[in-house]
């Protein structure tokens, strides 16, 4: 919860992607998640944010990573990007190196972190990375 009690959820690349992209087969199950969420602070990191614009970087999807990093990056209460430091880092790579289920990446640790740091036990993501971590509650719910 933020100090005023709103909720926040956290957002992974593997979510943001098929959100903004309305050609991905999962862009429908993204919108309505989005909109199950919409009155949660979305959080996410500049990790994060940069996976997204190295999968959007195709011509025809560069102004749309941009506008979305931009909304992210804005002064609305509505989004929370926390940048990485090289303490932060370390510990995204203690935790990476630890990590004995499923696989995830060191932008889904250091994701993770902050999600810990913060006490966000939801997290709209995809993949099964945070999952097999077993942690959290996952959006979209799988058996």
């Amino acid at each position: 919860m933020t100090p005023d009690g709103r909720r926040r959820v956290a957002a992974d690349t593997s979510f943001l992607f098929p959100f903004l992209y309305t050609k991905d087969t999962r862009h429908a199950e993204a919108r309505r998640l989005a909109e199950e969420f919409g009155d949660a602070v979305l959080v996410t990191t500049d990790g994060v944010l940069s996976e997204l614009m190295s999968l959007m970087s195709k011509q025809s999807l560069r102004s749309t990573a941009l506008a979305f990093v931009d909304l992210m990056l804005s002064d609305s209460p509505k989004y929370e990007v926390v940048l990485q430091t090289e303490a932060s880092l370390r510990r995204g790579i203690e935790r990476y190196a630890g990590q004995t289920s499923g696989s995830p990446s060191l932008v889904d640790c250091m994701l993770m972190n902050v999600m810990d740091e913060r006490r966000i036990l939801d997290v709209l993501a995809f993949d099964r990375d945070f999952r097999h971590v077993g942690l959290y509650r996952v959006y979209p719910r799988r058996g």
